[in-house]
């Protein structure tokens, strides 16, 4: 197996496609692993701008895992968080909310969550960047109507991405009262 280090490396210099989705994939897999390789990965020079890369692409499937890769490392790294959104990190995770498949959806608002941890000025930058506005849209998704395999299969998809929202409304509201006020002028109280 490779080593974290040479994955981080694949990701940064994979072109495009497969073998950039690929890459990612597997570095996601890798950073989600265990509490020790999300702190090895955030301790990596490259870290942000391999996430900001991925969380940019085309290809949905790169920005779901670089999502991952954002959740796992926001979790473990205040700094991660710092540099993250300095960089710009927080509007291509609030447009994988607003617009992207469930997956894509979920990830991103359950990285937002991570990255509102202990941050002030991130909860803040996300609020600003209709992050907030965004989870609360998660909230009120309707459950599809379609024959009972199908449907039971989105009810859980539809019941997980709303408990990822609350997650991150939950986060971002904590001892925010500007938050806590936004998302009630949202509808989401």
């Amino acid at each position: 197996m490779a080593t974290l280090a040479a994955l981080v490396a694949d990701a940064a210099s994979a072109a495009h496609g497969e073998a950039r989705r690929m890459a990612y994939g597997m570095l996601a897999n890798s950073v989600e692993a265990t509490k020790e390789a999300s702190v090895q990965f955030a301790a990596d020079a490259r870290c942000v701008d391999v996430c900001l890369r991925g969380l940019e692409a085309g290809d949905e499937a790169i920005r779901v895992a670089a999502a991952k890769c954002v959740k796992a490392a926001a979790k473990r790294a205040p700094a991660f968080r710092g540099a993250l959104a300095k960089k710009g990190g927080i509007a291509p995770l609030v447009a994988m909310a607003e617009t992207g498949s469930v997956e894509a959806a979920m990830r991103a608002a359950w990285a937002l969550a991570n990255l509102a941890v202990d941050s002030a000025a991130n909860k803040t930058a996300i609020r600003e960047g209709r992050g907030l506005a965004a989870l609360v849209n998660l909230l009120r998704r309707q459950r599809a109507s379609s024959p009972l395999a199908a449907s039971s299969l989105r009810n859980y998809e539809g019941e997980a991405l709303r408990e990822r929202a609350a997650q991150g409304l939950d986060a971002l509201c904590q001892g925010d009262a500007k938050n806590q006020e936004a998302v009630v002028l949202a509808g989401g109280a």
